[in-house]
Order: structure tokens, then sequence, then C-alpha cells
């Protein structure tokens, strides 16, 4: 995490946290801070620091026949959820990522809370 979303002059920096960055080609084995998943899909990545408060992770509706997921990992590189296409279908939904300590209400529109017991964690998209 520490090279993708903090290291600003780090080759494999991504984006600050709490912003996603789309990556405009795919990975190869030249890319070392993480294991390159495959070589023939784009990825955008999302640091997602949950101290001050959730983030909400809206996802949108796509046609059928079509796919794409969200992988959402822990500080200790644990999967905690999914979500996309395989999951929820293809109708979309608002998400809201929450860290531990978060007690608050959930919103109007929201799917689903999804809690964790960490407050650093990233979305794979």
């Amino acid at each position: 995490q520490y090279a993708s979303f903090i290291a600003r002059k780090y080759k494999d920096f991504k984006a600050p946290w709490n912003q996603i960055s789309n990556i405009p080609r795919v990975f190869t084995p030249k890319d070392k801070a993480v294991q390159p998943l495959n070589s023939v899909t784009p990825y955008s990545w999302l640091g997602l620091d949950l101290r001050a408060e959730p983030i909400v992770l809206s996802l949108p509706a796509i046609e059928k026949g079509r796919y794409y997921s969200v992988q959402l990992i822990d500080a200790y590189t644990r999967n905690f959820n999914y979500l996309g296409t395989a999951r929820a279908g293809n109708q979309g939904g608002k998400f809201l990522i929450a860290g531990p300590s978060w007690k608050g209400e959930t919103p109007k529109g929201i799917e689903k809370v999804i809690q964790r017991e960490t407050f650093l964690a990233m979305a794979l998209y």
C-alpha cells in the first residue's frame, strides 16, 4: 500500500488514498509491487483510507453478457468482499465501505454496508 498510495516517486504509485486510478496498460512481470494478475485485463486501483469516514462505491448498471468485479482487500491482504456482476447481477448499486469504528446509520440509497476490521483497504477493479 505504501508503494501504491503514498510514495508518489515510486514507479508503482497508483494514486493518493481515496482516489481511483485507471491503469491504461496491462501488467507484466516487470510490475513488482503487486503480483501481476494477468496480462490481458486492464485494472483500476483504489486505496481506501477509512479512518475519517466511510467511502461509498457506486457501481454502474451494465448490459447483460458483460462482466466486471471489484475485489475488496483489507490491510492484512485478506479478501473481505467482492462486488460486481457475479455477486449482484448487472443492476449496479451503491455500497458503503466502513472502518471498524463506524457506527452511523445506513444512508438512503445504499445497497449494503460492508464493514471491516482495518482502516486501510484496497479495491481492485
